[in-house]
């Protein structure tokens, strides 16, 4: 499920991620969004913390 609500957001469809990401992980997440790009989940996935779920 959460592949499909950040493909919602990333493919322009009005989502609201605050609904889904923990707050203490709302930082780390952005934050690596903007490093590497967000065309692709994999590489975001493998770049967080195993104990961040996206």
């Amino acid at each position: 499920m959460q592949d499909h609500i950040i493909k919602c957001y990333l493919e322009g469809l009005e989502v609201n991620l605050d609904d889904f990401i923990p707050s203490k992980y709302k930082e780390l997440i952005y934050e690596t969004i903007e490093k590497i790009g967000g065309e692709k989940l994999r590489p975001i996935k493998e770049a967080l913390p195993e104990e961040v779920t996206i």
